[in-house]
C-alpha cells in the first residue's frame, strides 16, 4: 500500500503538535538539509472529527497518526514560523520499498498522481518561474515526489 511506503520513510522521525486549524490538527516535522537555502519541513494533517480516540498533543511517530494528508514543503528561512521545531535528520533508501505514481491532471500550477494502488493522490506543486505544465514526468517514483519538497499527498 502506497500510505505504508510513506509511513516507512519517515519512520525515523518524531512529528510534533503545532496546531488546530478548524477539524484539523496540523503536525510537523523540520529536516536537516544540506543543500537547500530554504527550510525543509513535513506536516501531517489529522482530521479530528473522524477521529475515535484523542490524538496526541505532543510528540508521535507517523505510523501512530492517523493522517489524511501529508506535505512536504521548502520554507524561506525568513519567513520560516516553524524554526522552533526541533532539527531531525531523515534517513531512507529509496531502493529498500518504492511505488509508482501515474500522472492524471496538469495545469500550470501543478501535476496529480495516482499511486498504482489507487490509495494515494499526490500534487507536484510547479515552480512559478516555469509556465510549462510538463515540469514533471508521466510516470514518477513516490521517492521522488517526497524529495521535491514540494508535494501534497492525500490518502484516498
Amino acid at each position: 500500500m502506497a500510505t505504508a511506503i510513506l509511513e516507512f520513510y519517515f519512520k525515523n522521525l518524531w512529528f510534533d503538535f503545532i496546531e488546530f486549524n478548524n477539524a484539523y490538527a496540523m503536525y510537523g516535522a523540520k529536516i536537516r538539509s544540506m543543500f537547500q537555502k530554504d527550510a525543509t519541513y513535513i506536516f501531517v494533517f489529522v482530521d479530528t472529527t473522524k477521529v475515535s480516540n484523542q490524538v496526541s498533543l505532543g510528540r508521535e511517530k507517523l505510523v501512530n497518526l492517523p493522517w489524511i494528508s501529508l506535505q512536504t514543503r521548502l520554507i524561506p528561512k525568513d519567513s520560516d514560523i516553524y524554526n522552533k521545531l526541533v532539527l531531525q535528520e531523515l534517513k531512507f533508501n529509496n531502493r529498500e520499498v518504492d511505488g509508482k505514481l501515474r500522472i492524471q491532471h496538469r495545469s500550470t500550477q501543478n501535476s496529480i498522481y495516482v499511486s498504482e494502488d489507487g490509495t494515494l493522490r499526490v500534487e507536484l506543486l510547479h515552480k512559478q518561474s516555469n509556465p510549462s505544465i510538463y515540469q514533471f514526468n508521466n510516470n514518477i517514483m513516490i521517492s521522488t515526489a517526497v524529495e521535491l519538497f514540494q508535494s501534497v499527498f492525500v490518502k484516498v
